[in-house]
């Protein structure tokens, strides 16, 4: 089997350190015409967006309704793992809003800015003062969890992901509380379907736990 990583390549100091671990490693920025190019220049069967961030999953969409240049070829890219219609429904706030809604999970009160922005609306949420962060990581596969971690953050909830400190397993969460997060956590991925690596991001106060996003499809 064939394997190609492709590697974004955008800070300066940023050097791969798994370059003997593909077929070919690209230098290149990470945006919709590079892994286009790179999809058919490779003749790829498929994308995989769940591993890169923020930005491929904002890619997997537009990849997916992209017509390849041959004209037996009318399908999109195949994104591999989550559906792309599935990633648009936890990265969209309103849908994702609203998939919480039919599934019976709590959430934040929030209110959406629908005129602020052109393709998706802008949220504004009512902040909970010292609420805890917790996060769940997993895989799935067709929406069942196969393995998970549950983490806390030391600092109150507020304090961006990339900048808190976290607590794996985590230490001063109520036995009912990683139940409730566990429920929750099998909930999302079934109404997502979700195939692949996820993180899903809540908030607990007084065992009462709210989503706030899944990210990494």
């Amino acid at each position: 089997m064939r394997h190609v990583l492709f590697f974004c390549f955008i800070f300066v100091l940023k050097v791969s350190t798994d370059y003997d671990e593909s077929d070919r490693l690209y230098f290149e920025e990470l945006s919709f015409e590079r892994v286009l190019d790179i999809y058919e220049w490779e003749m790829a069967e498929g994308v995989v967006v769940s591993v890169g961030g923020q930005i491929p999953n904002n890619l997997a969409m537009p990849l997916s309704q992209e017509k390849r240049k041959e004209e037996s070829a009318k399908a999109g890219v195949n994104i591999l793992g989550t559906r792309p219609e599935d990633i648009d429904r936890a990265e969209d706030r309103d849908k994702f809003s609203a998939m919480l809604d039919s599934i019976g999970v709590d959430q934040k009160y929030l209110s959406a800015a629908g005129d602020a922005a052109q393709d998706k609306p802008v949220v504004v949420s009512k902040f909970i003062l010292n609420a805890k962060e917790i996060e769940f990581d997993g895989v799935a596969q067709d929406g069942r969890i196969l393995n998970y971690a549950i983490s806390e953050h030391v600092e109150n909830a507020g304090v961006h992901s990339g900048d808190a400190t976290l607590l794996l397993p985590a230490q001063k969460l109520w036995v009912e509380t990683i139940r409730r997060v566990k429920r929750v956590a099998s909930a999302i991925c079934k109404a997502l379907s979700i195939s692949g690596p996820f993180n899903i991001q809540l908030m607990a106060k007084e065992q009462d736990i709210k989503a706030r996003r899944v990210i990494s499809l």
